[in-house]
């Protein structure tokens, strides 16, 4: 009887995952990299420091790394909260009435419809930066194309001949949920879930750049090519 293999590539996935959070922990705790020198700022690479420093004297071989944990933080529970939602709603709204499914599927399409960097502009121009900005912008560019995925599986699963057994033997909608349709639909969520953490990290420092992000108190990805952007 042949076992599976746990695939390799997500060995290497998880280890340069975990290698990049020890080193991003390493520089915070060790290296000391937020300590301002003013009277070093704005160095060029040169061998000591090997990547200069920023505006306020810190080495950037070691801030870089050392910001690196909000962003990936940041990243990963955008990620699994985009992923839990989705996987929430999807089961919710496959085993609604016609009409609520028709405003549902409505509602997808006005969000699918414009770009998320618009709205979150337009929901940063209302509320005003932040971290709470930031999640929602996230949550509102990743989830519906999650959504879609995981409602248009539900669509089929509720044709599945155990599916229709269960709804033949009495099962009420809250059990037909939790028992049937999310644990299957969260998995199919899943398949989505490296990309959906690649994304939020490219976005985390695409809108803390627009200004709309992390606050510029935290260092993260983002607030770096912020405070470099005046010195190019």
């Amino acid at each position: 009887m042949k076992t599976k293999r746990f695939p390799s590539a997500y060995i290497w996935v998880v280890a340069w995952l975990i290698g990049w959070l020890g080193l991003s922990i390493f520089s915070s705790v060790f290296m000391h990299s937020s300590e301002h020198a003013l009277d070093a700022a704005l160095r060029g690479p040169v061998q000591i420091p090997p990547f200069g420093t920023d505006a306020f004297g810190r080495e950037l071989l070691w801030l870089i790394p050392a910001s690196a944990w909000v962003s990936l933080l940041f990243a990963a529970l955008a990620a699994v909260g985009a992923l839990m939602l989705a996987s929430f709603l999807g089961s919710c709204f496959v085993v609604a009435p016609p009409k609520i499914r028709f405003l549902f599927e409505r509602g997808l399409d006005f969000l699918l419809a414009f770009p998320s960097l618009l709205l979150a502009l337009s929901w940063a121009a209302i509320h005003g930066p932040g971290w709470d900005t930031l999640t929602v912008a996230l949550l509102v560019g990743a989830v519906p194309s999650h959504i879609r995925l995981v409602y248009s599986r539900g669509r089929e699963i509720l044709k599945e001949d155990y599916l229709l057994a269960a709804v033949a033997s009495g099962a009420d909608f809250p059990r037909l949920i939790v028992r049937y349709l999310f644990p299957e639909m969260f998995r199919t969520a899943a398949i989505k879930l490296p990309n959906v953490f690649a994304h939020a990290l490219i976005a985390e420092a695409t809108l803390t750049y627009m200004g709309i992000g992390a606050p510029m108190g935290r260092d993260t990805w983002g607030t770096l090519l912020v405070q470099g952007k005046d010195y190019l």
